[in-house]
């Protein structure tokens, strides 16, 4: 048995005590009825512990759920982009005084242009 494998020489004889107690036969009955209690005792506990069915989830649902979820998400977000773009009202309401009237800019809150008292607070009414 000297086979070329690489060990050392105290690995090798180790594995060839190893290989000549190889056992061949049958395993001894006292052991095949103990493996056979044992099986038999996890088949009844399992058995016993399987009595309700698991919660059953349509999968398509939930998906159709977080789909309409995120576009409600990007929805609002584009809302609050919008609204949060756009100026005030009342600095709407002065930029149309403005535009109607032909001033570039209006001066301050109730300044006088072309002998006009203008009151801001007011405007586009």
């Amino acid at each position: 048995m000297t086979e070329s494998s690489g060990l050392p020489p105290e690995q090798e004889a180790v594995r060839r005590l190893l290989a000549d107690t190889r056992h061949d036969g049958p395993p001894p009955p006292d052991v095949v009825a103990r493996l056979d209690d044992t099986l038999a005792a996890l088949r009844a506990e399992r058995a016993a512990a399987d009595t309700s069915p698991g919660r059953v989830v349509d999968i398509g649902s939930r998906r159709r759920r977080v789909a309409g979820i995120g576009l409600l998400a990007a929805a609002s977000v584009v809302v609050a982009g919008v609204a949060l773009g756009q100026p005030p009202a009342w600095r709407r309401r002065r930029r149309r005084l403005e535009r109607r009237i032909g001033v570039g800019q209006l001066p301050g809150r109730g300044a006088h242009v072309r002998g006009r008292r203008w009151r801001l607070g007011r405007l586009g009414r």
